[in-house]
């Protein structure tokens, strides 16, 4: 994200293989993403969890880490 602008701005196509924030290609014209978003990684969860009909479910989350609690 910190490097998107610069990115746009000279015009370098770019492809970005772990980047999964949806931010990262909303708007953008040269930044390309392989892997899934995170809302869709959200999404295969929640069916996965529905399909099972799971009473209960936890998830364990670094507190000390900001990709974990955004992702819980």
């Amino acid at each position: 994200l910190i490097l998107a602008p610069l990115i746009e701005n000279f015009k370098i196509p770019t492809l970005i293989t772990t980047a999964s924030h949806p931010d990262i290609v909303k708007g953008k014209k040269y930044i390309h993403r392989l892997c899934f978003s995170d809302i869709d990684q959200a999404n295969v969860l929640i069916r996965g969890i529905n399909k099972n009909k799971y009473k209960r479910l936890y998830a364990v989350r670094d507190i000390n880490n900001s990709f974990s609690m955004m992702l819980t």
